[in-house]
């Protein structure tokens, strides 16, 4: 299972700025708080699952 377009696009600026805050992403990228902390609770899902399939497949 892939992420979505906007879980896609988070990931990315995390990627480019780690150092970003959460009111940062939500004004920068207009979101509510909430659906912040959806996308990266479905992010570090889909970075779990990543890293599982990896392990397995060694």
């Amino acid at each position: 299972m892939g992420l979505d377009t906007k879980s896609r696009l988070i990931m990315e600026v995390l990627l480019r700025n780690p150092f970003i805050t959460s009111k940062e992403l939500v004004e920068d990228q207009q979101i509510s708080k909430r659906q912040l902390t959806y996308l990266l609770s479905k992010i570090n899902e889909y970075l779990k699952n990543e890293r599982a399939s990896k392990n397995i497949k060694k």
